[in-house]
């Protein structure tokens, strides 16, 4: 193991989520770094490797807004690509999750899995072998662990369960 370069972006960054795209080409979304005050340009920090890890690019802006929170960034075994996050520059909540068919260049398919009064933060996806996606969180100020467990086909119809 040797240090690669470092992420730098504008408010800083931290708890990358990194998928690989092909034997060189990686992507990497970060939380955000900064305080927690209430903001408007608070977003998600996306980073990508063109040489296997080696280096990064410089941390830039995302379309993807974030209250200064944990994400999730997943490869799916169709090849589509999973985004979970707070779809909030100031609150943790609603925690969704986008959908990627064409390799990080757009996000069609949107869910809200969980919204209301609570936190949903720090979210853990995993795809099984049957397909199905399950995902943990915590939620009341971390002291309550949630699951959730869909399907692709439920992002791209907005189907919760």
């Amino acid at each position: 193991w040797t240090e690669s370069s470092r992420i730098t972006s504008r408010q800083g960054n931290l708890q990358p989520s990194v998928v690989q795209i092909d034997d060189n080409f990686l992507i990497a979304y970060l939380r955000r770094g900064g305080g927690y005050d209430p903001m408007t340009d608070g977003y998600m920090v996306r980073s990508e490797s063109h040489d296997g890890g080696r280096t990064w690019s410089g941390g830039q802006d995302s379309p993807f807004p974030n209250p200064n929170a944990a994400i999730d960034f997943l490869r799916l075994k169709s090849g589509r690509l999973l985004l979970v996050y707070n779809d909030s520059m100031n609150e943790r909540t609603p925690l969704t999750v986008a959908l990627s068919e064409d390799q990080d260049k757009s996000y069609p398919y949107k869910l809200n899995l969980a919204e209301g009064p609570y936190d949903y933060a720090y979210p853990y996806a995993i795809q099984a072998e049957d397909g199905r996606i399950h995902l943990v969180y915590t939620s009341h100020d971390r002291s309550q662990v949630n699951r959730a467990v869909f399907t692709e086909d439920d992002i791209i119809k907005g189907v919760t369960r």
